[in-house]
Protein backbone atom coordinates (compact mmCIF):
# COMPACT_ATOMS: atom_id res chain seq x y z
CA UNK A 1 0.00 0.00 0.00
CA UNK A 2 3.15 2.80 0.70
CA UNK A 3 4.06 1.34 -2.70
CA UNK A 4 1.13 2.73 -4.57
CA UNK A 5 0.78 5.77 -2.48
CA UNK A 6 4.50 6.63 -3.11
CA UNK A 7 3.81 5.86 -7.12
CA UNK A 8 0.69 8.11 -6.94
CA UNK A 9 1.98 10.96 -5.29
CA UNK A 10 4.86 11.02 -8.03
CA UNK A 11 2.89 10.52 -10.88
CA UNK A 12 0.59 13.34 -9.52
CA UNK A 13 3.50 15.64 -8.89
CA UNK A 14 4.78 14.97 -12.58
CA UNK A 15 1.66 14.96 -14.50
CA UNK A 16 0.76 18.75 -12.52
CA UNK A 17 4.07 20.12 -13.53
CA UNK A 18 4.16 22.10 -17.12
CA UNK A 19 6.56 23.61 -19.04
CA UNK A 20 7.13 27.40 -18.00
CA UNK A 21 8.85 29.96 -21.04
CA UNK A 22 9.76 31.93 -18.12
CA UNK A 23 12.35 29.06 -17.21
CA UNK A 24 15.81 30.62 -18.34
CA UNK A 25 16.90 27.29 -19.76
CA UNK A 26 14.36 27.76 -22.91
CA UNK A 27 16.15 30.86 -23.53
CA UNK A 28 19.69 29.36 -22.98
CA UNK A 29 21.50 29.32 -26.27
CA UNK A 30 21.88 30.76 -29.66
CA UNK A 31 19.06 33.00 -31.77
CA UNK A 32 19.77 33.97 -35.32
CA UNK A 33 17.13 36.64 -36.31
CA UNK A 34 14.78 35.65 -39.31
CA UNK A 35 12.29 39.00 -39.40
CA UNK A 36 10.95 41.96 -37.79
CA UNK A 37 7.08 42.78 -38.57
CA UNK A 38 5.80 46.67 -38.05
CA UNK A 39 2.34 46.54 -37.41
CA UNK A 40 1.90 49.97 -38.98
CA UNK A 41 4.34 49.89 -42.44
CA UNK A 42 3.68 48.49 -45.55
CA UNK A 43 6.16 47.59 -48.45
CA UNK A 44 9.03 45.38 -49.44
CA UNK A 45 10.84 45.87 -46.03
CA UNK A 46 7.70 44.74 -44.10
CA UNK A 47 8.75 42.22 -42.82
CA UNK A 48 12.53 42.93 -42.80
CA UNK A 49 14.56 40.02 -43.36
CA UNK A 50 18.68 39.30 -43.10
CA UNK A 51 17.50 39.18 -47.14
CA UNK A 52 15.96 42.52 -47.77
CA UNK A 53 18.32 44.64 -45.26
CA UNK A 54 21.30 43.08 -45.82
CA UNK A 55 22.19 42.46 -41.98
CA UNK A 56 22.11 39.94 -39.47
CA UNK A 57 21.36 40.05 -35.68
CA UNK A 58 22.37 37.69 -33.34
CA UNK A 59 21.33 36.96 -29.72
CA UNK A 60 23.41 34.25 -27.10
CA UNK A 61 21.88 33.88 -23.70
CA UNK A 62 24.05 32.39 -21.13
CA UNK A 63 22.93 31.64 -17.66
CA UNK A 64 22.44 35.34 -16.84
CA UNK A 65 23.92 36.61 -19.46
CA UNK A 66 23.46 38.07 -23.10
CA UNK A 67 24.83 39.30 -26.00
CA UNK A 68 23.70 40.68 -29.04
CA UNK A 69 25.11 40.63 -32.18
CA UNK A 70 24.48 43.01 -35.27
CA UNK A 71 26.31 41.84 -38.62
CA UNK A 72 28.80 39.81 -36.72
CA UNK A 73 30.00 42.41 -34.24
CA UNK A 74 29.12 42.24 -30.52
CA UNK A 75 26.72 45.85 -30.03
CA UNK A 76 24.98 45.30 -26.75
CA UNK A 77 25.36 42.56 -23.67
CA UNK A 78 25.12 42.36 -19.96
CA UNK A 79 23.13 40.66 -17.69
CA UNK A 80 19.54 40.26 -17.55
CA UNK A 81 16.86 38.30 -15.39
CA UNK A 82 13.31 36.84 -15.91
CA UNK A 83 9.88 37.52 -14.86
CA UNK A 84 5.97 36.65 -15.52
CA UNK A 85 3.92 39.77 -15.58
CA UNK A 86 0.64 40.29 -16.07
CA UNK A 87 -1.28 42.39 -18.05
CA UNK A 88 -4.29 44.49 -17.33
CA UNK A 89 -6.67 41.64 -18.18
CA UNK A 90 -4.90 39.01 -16.29
CA UNK A 91 -3.03 37.73 -19.09
CA UNK A 92 0.51 36.27 -18.34
CA UNK A 93 3.58 37.09 -20.40
CA UNK A 94 6.80 36.01 -20.09
CA UNK A 95 9.03 39.41 -19.48
CA UNK A 96 13.09 40.02 -19.62
CA UNK A 97 14.45 42.62 -17.42
CA UNK A 98 18.02 43.56 -19.40
CA UNK A 99 20.78 45.55 -18.09
CA UNK A 100 23.32 46.32 -20.67
CA UNK A 101 26.45 46.97 -19.46
CA UNK A 102 28.34 48.32 -22.56
CA UNK A 103 25.75 51.58 -21.99
CA UNK A 104 24.93 51.35 -18.75
CA UNK A 105 21.32 50.93 -19.35
CA UNK A 106 18.31 49.01 -18.59
CA UNK A 107 14.94 48.07 -20.89
CA UNK A 108 12.16 44.74 -20.78
CA UNK A 109 11.15 42.88 -23.61
CA UNK A 110 8.41 41.00 -23.90
CA UNK A 111 8.49 37.32 -25.45
CA UNK A 112 7.21 34.30 -26.21
CA UNK A 113 9.27 30.69 -27.34
CA UNK A 114 7.40 28.32 -29.25
CA UNK A 115 9.60 25.33 -30.03
CA UNK A 116 12.39 27.03 -31.20
CA UNK A 117 11.19 30.52 -32.50
CA UNK A 118 12.03 33.27 -30.15
CA UNK A 119 9.37 36.14 -30.78
CA UNK A 120 9.70 39.93 -29.06
CA UNK A 121 7.06 42.07 -29.31
CA UNK A 122 5.32 44.93 -26.80
CA UNK A 123 1.87 43.49 -28.37
CA UNK A 124 1.92 40.68 -25.90
CA UNK A 125 1.35 43.41 -23.03
CA UNK A 126 -1.44 45.28 -25.64
CA UNK A 127 0.65 47.66 -26.88
CA UNK A 128 -1.17 49.07 -29.99
CA UNK A 129 1.44 49.70 -33.36
CA UNK A 130 4.15 47.16 -31.97
CA UNK A 131 6.70 45.35 -33.86
CA UNK A 132 7.53 42.15 -33.12
CA UNK A 133 11.12 40.45 -33.84
CA UNK A 134 11.58 36.64 -34.43
CA UNK A 135 14.84 34.34 -33.64
CA UNK A 136 15.07 31.11 -34.90
CA UNK A 137 17.30 28.40 -31.91
CA UNK A 138 20.80 28.03 -34.04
Amino acid sequence: MKLFITIFIVLTTLLACKKNDSNPDSLIGSWRWVATYNDTATGALNPLTPANSGHTQALIYNIKSWTYFYDSVIVAGGTYGLNVTSTNTGKKVNAIHYYNTRVGSDSISYYTIEKDTLTFSNTFIGAAGASSTKYVRQ
